[in-house]
């Protein structure tokens, strides 16, 4: 309820006992016939004095007599302030209206009057239907309630949107979501869009082009690319009109795994080294950390095992056997940790070992010439 400032119940003060001023106390009996001042001497007060038809009446002390007295009045005048006409509510917007009334009759400078409103809400809503009446009060005592009255506040656009963040992500994907707006203006909701910029982060809000327009409030928007940032901004709307779009909000999408190493390829062998070439690979979102080159020796049977981890394009590995096969393949690691394909696997032989140098011919030694 809004109300006005109310005075509490007056407390009475304890009061000596007047006197006659000869010692006497004045007490007042109250009797059909009327209130019969009665006088005590001494110490010892009766509590009732008797009339000669046996009747027994209760004695009070002169003040408290008084103060009921002013208090019956008190309370016939609070019974008596009574409001002339009824309650008006004009200028009646969205959340405000102006309430009115004409005046309350034996209203004096000791009286207060208090709106009430039927709801505990601090301020008015649109759309809402609202109870009003007013109390008089005085001497902190409640008097008369007024009629009734019954008026309803204005509808007007929703207000009060915003995005409230994401609730999933993938490398190509973001699922944006929002609340219902704070003030619906008093009716339903018709729908809400959503503005992005498209990665462009030159792009003004204002300028967002539609992205999603429906009566969801989460909208999945897919084909992103891994590792890249884009603004989201929405509003909704009623037959009222529009909310303002809200600020934009930035999200980015994971990076993905790399992409494989391309044409991984022989450079040259020799009878007991192999050096191995192989083309940049797509972080997906994010830079490449390090590449992994793996050597099979097939004479072993191990299978591939690791040779050199690094941000090298090239790699030689030495001490090989000469005349053997070996399988090589390679991988990459972006900075998110995120482990990519392998590349094309390629089988290499090192040269056979050259044959050995013929010895000298010993003296006396006759060469066949053909």
């Amino acid at each position: 309820c809004l109300n006005m400032p109310v005075n509490r119940p007056h407390q009475p003060q304890h009061q000596k006992q007047t006197t006659d001023g000869s010692g006497e106390k004045m007490f007042v009996a109250v009797t059909p016939q009327g209130v019969i001042p009665v006088s005590v001497k001494g110490a010892q007060i009766p509590k009732f004095i008797q009339d000669r038809h046996g009747n027994k009446y209760a004695i009070i002390p002169q003040e408290e007599h008084q103060r009921r007295v002013q208090a019956q009045k008190d309370e016939a005048l609070l019974h008596a302030i009574v409001l002339e006409g009824d309650i008006m509510a004009d200028n009646i917007t969205p959340y405000t209206a102006v309430i009115s009334w004409a005046a309350f009759t034996h209203q004096d400078e000791e009286t207060e009057l208090a709106i009430e409103l039927s709801s505990d809400e601090k301020d008015l809503r649109p759309g809402q239907s609202y109870v009003v009446r007013i109390v008089p009060y005085r001497k902190g005592k409640k008097g008369i309630y007024s009629k009734e009255n019954i008026f309803q506040t204005d509808t007007c656009a929703p207000s009060g949107m915003e995005i409230c963040g994401l609730s999933g992500k993938q490398p190509q994907m973001l699922t944006v979501k929002w609340n219902k707006p704070k003030e619906t203006g008093g009716l339903p909701v018709s729908g809400y869009r959503l503005f992005w910029d498209g990665g462009d982060s030159n792009l003004d809000v204002d300028k967002f082009p539609l992205l999603y327009l429906g009566d969801s409030n989460r909208y999945k928007a897919q084909n992103l690319v891994p590792g890249a940032t884009y603004r989201f901004s929405v509003d909704c709307w009623n037959d009222r009109g529009a909310t303002e779009r809200t600020s934009a909000v930035a999200f980015q999408t994971p990076s993905g795994k790399p992409s494989a190493p391309k044409m991984l390829h022989c450079i040259r062998a020799t009878i007991n080294s192999i050096t191995v070439g192989w083309g940049i690979a797509d972080g997906c979102g994010a830079d490449i950390r390090e590449y992994t080159l793996e050597m099979n020796d097939f004479s072993k049977g191990y299978g591939f095992r690791a040779q050199h981890t690094g941000l090298d394009h090239e790699w030689t590995i030495k001490g090989l056997n000469y005349d053997t096969k070996y399988g090589f393949r390679v991988f990459a690691v972006n900075t998110e940790g995120k482990v990519g394909s392998y590349s094309n696997t390629i089988e290499i032989c090192t040269l056979p070992k050259p044959p050995q140098a013929p010895s000298a011919p010993q003296e006396g030694q006759l060469l066949a010439v053909s």
